[in-house]
């Protein structure tokens, strides 16, 4: 993904060409199905990678993928202000095996973050260069802000709006 973001961005296309990230929603007898929380993750890391749109490869699914499509799905509205916006300063970093996006536009941060680790992960504000005054979360699949940090849960995400 973040070579097809460098390569529109040096063509001169990041802003009239998208590349979509596109989680895997099958299993069968040699594969299982990944679970919902992993499809959260697979999609956030394509979205903190440059993907500008998220779609499965098959349908149907297992309800639980589905359950969790419609739970990132209807996050996206409060998401997209940032991630769209030509304005916005955008930082990615990985801590623990956590994927971080953060979007910055005016005084708040969207933090989109999705952990890749079999254990839960914390992560404090400080780590990121952060220090919010105030904090919405906008998606939980797995995440929670306590105090000055955010808790994941194994392959937990979750997306957080910060006042700066």
């Amino acid at each position: 993904m973040d070579q097809f973001k460098e390569r529109l961005f040096i063509n001169g296309w990041d802003r009239s060409k998208a590349v979509w990230t596109v989680p895997q929603a099958f299993g069968n007898e040699t594969s299982r199905y990944p679970t919902g929380k992993e499809f959260v993750v697979q999609s956030i890391l394509g979205i903190n990678h440059g993907g500008l749109g998220v779609i499965s490869w098959n349908d149907p699914t297992t309800s639980d993928i589905k359950s969790s499509a419609s739970l990132l799905a209807l996050s996206l509205p409060k998401m997209t202000p940032f991630i769209l916006n030509p304005t916005t300063t955008f930082r990615q970093v990985v801590l623990h095996k956590v994927d971080v996006g953060m979007w910055t536009v005016g005084s708040q941060t969207l933090v989109l973050a999705g952990s890749t680790n079999n254990d839960p992960a914390t992560i404090p504000w400080v780590d990121l260069g952060l220090s919010p005054r105030g904090t919405t979360q906008v998606l939980n699949s797995g995440a929670v802000v306590k105090a000055d940090k955010m808790m994941l849960e194994r392959m937990g995400s979750g997306g957080f709006i910060l006042l700066n």
